[in-house]
């Protein structure tokens, strides 16, 4: 008995400080890798905010220069009528693209289609169209007759290049 007892002190001797090397390690490592996931979650976040402030700042002055392009080219048709003048606009605006697919997207105050991607929206009246229990083109209309406009961030109905959902900043 002696000798059995002797042969499993040696083992036990031997055995824990590596069964406690591996422990430590392991717990190391998680702690680790649960520090890592959470700086780089904080990372994303601000990244996305930095973002998403770049990315309204870019829409605001695209937006404010097609607005001062379409007022320069009113003078083209000062001595035309108006109806010339609106379908220039809207044609304008329907062929009008900025780089990574962004475009320009327009509605009358009744919700009626006047600029669109999709060329088959244009001329219908979204004025009911809601998403996520919102009326989307109702909170366009009513927050974009502001004077200084207004940004306003949502999930999209469709991304005309995967035709899934996608979040989206109009101004």
């Amino acid at each position: 008995m002696k000798i059995f007892a002797e042969n499993n002190i040696r083992k036990l001797v031997i055995a824990l400080p590596i069964i406690g090397i591996l422990f430590t390690s392991v717990i190391l490592t998680v702690l680790f890798v649960s520090q890592t996931n959470l700086s780089h979650k904080n990372d994303i976040s601000q990244l996305e905010k930095i973002f998403t402030i770049q990315a309204k700042k870019i829409a605001q002055d695209r937006i404010t220069n097609l607005i001062k392009t379409i007022k320069s080219s009113e003078i083209l048709f000062k001595n035309k009528p108006k109806q010339d003048f609106v379908n220039y606009t809207q044609n304008f605006l329907n062929n009008f693209r900025f780089d990574n697919n962004n475009y320009i997207f327009a509605y009358d105050l009744n919700g009626k289609t006047i600029s669109h991607v999709k060329q088959s929206l244009v001329g219908t009246n979204r004025w009911s169209l809601k998403k996520d229990g919102k009326f989307l083109i109702q909170e366009i209309i009513e927050k974009g007759q502001k004077k200084d406009g207004f940004f306003m961030e949502y999930t999209a109905t469709v991304n005309p290049n995967t035709n899934l959902p996608s979040k989206k900043i109009s101004y």
